[in-house]
C-alpha cells in the first residue's frame, strides 16, 4: 500500500509487477516520459494524483494486468488511462485536462460502471464502425455513460446485442435540412428537404 509520497521521474514513477497486487491510496505520481504507472500485476487505485505530459499517466502492458480505479485524479497528460493489454476497470476517478481520457489499442476494451459519472474522451488504435469500446454488460446504464470519440469522423453510440450491452464508435452521418421555414408543429403539413451524407454517398428525400 502506498499511501502520501510524491515521486517524480523520467521513467515510470510507480511499477505493478508481474503476479503482484499494489494499492494506492494517495500520493502525487509523475513521468516526464512515456507514462507514470505501469501496470504488469495487479493495481488498485484508490485515491492520488497521476500526470504524464509527454505520455500516458496510466497503462496497462500485460495480458495477466488488471487495474482497478476507484478514485484519484488522471490529469495534465497526454493520455490518462492507455490500455495496451490486460483488463481495466474504471469505477471512479477524475479526468482532468488530459489531451485524451482513454486510449486503447488494437481489440482492447474497457470496464466503465455506472459508477463512473464523469465525462471522458476515447481513442482507438483501430477504428471502425461498430467497433466496440466497453465490455458487455446485461444491466441498463452503459447509454447513459458521456463518452466522447477523439478517433475523427466517429461518434460514441450504444449497441444491445443478445441481451448485452456497450458502447461502440458508429460513424458521423451528415444530416442537412432545407427549405424549412418555420417552427414544425405536431400534426402540421410541412415541406422541406433532408439530405444524408454516409460514407460518400449522398441521398435526398
Amino acid at each position: 500500500t502506498n499511501t502520501g509520497e510524491k515521486i517524480t521521474a523520467p521513467g515510470p514513477a510507480l511499477n505493478s509487477y508481474l503476479k503482484g497486487e499494489t494499492t494506492v491510496e494517495s500520493g502525487d505520481f509523475s513521468s516526464t516520459r512515456d507514462c507514470a504507472v505501469r501496470v504488469y500485476g495487479k493495481l488498485y487505485l484508490k485515491g492520488g494524483t497521476f500526470t504524464a505530459p509527454n505520455g500516458s499517466a496510466i497503462q496497462s502492458g500485460d495480458d495477466s494486468a488488471y487495474t482497478e480505479i476507484s478514485g484519484g485524479t488522471i490529469k495534465d497528460s497526454k493520455v490518462g488511462v492507455k490500455v495496451v493489454k490486460g483488463s481495466v476497470d474504471l469505477k471512479k476517478t477524475t479526468f482532468q485536462g488530459n489531451n485524451i481520457d482513454i486510449y486503447l489499442q488494437e481489440d482492447q476494451v474497457i470496464t466503465i460502471e455506472s459508477s463512473f459519472k464523469n465525462a471522458a474522451t476515447i481513442d482507438c488504435a483501430d477504428p471502425k464502425d461498430g467497433r466496440q469500446l466497453t465490455k458487455a454488460t446485461e444491466t441498463d446504464y452503459q447509454k447513459n455513460l458521456n463518452l466522447t470519440s477523439a478517433n475523427a469522423g466517429y461518434l460514441v453510440g450504444y449497441k444491445t446485442e443478445n441481451g448485452k450491452e456497450y458502447r461502440c464508435l458508429s460513424k458521423k452521418v451528415g444530416v442537412t435540412i432545407n427549405g424549412l421555414k418555420s417552427e414544425i408543429k405536431a400534426e402540421d403539413p410541412a415541406e422541406f428537404t433532408v439530405t444524408l451524407d454516409h460514407e460518400g454517398s449522398t441521398g435526398t428525400g
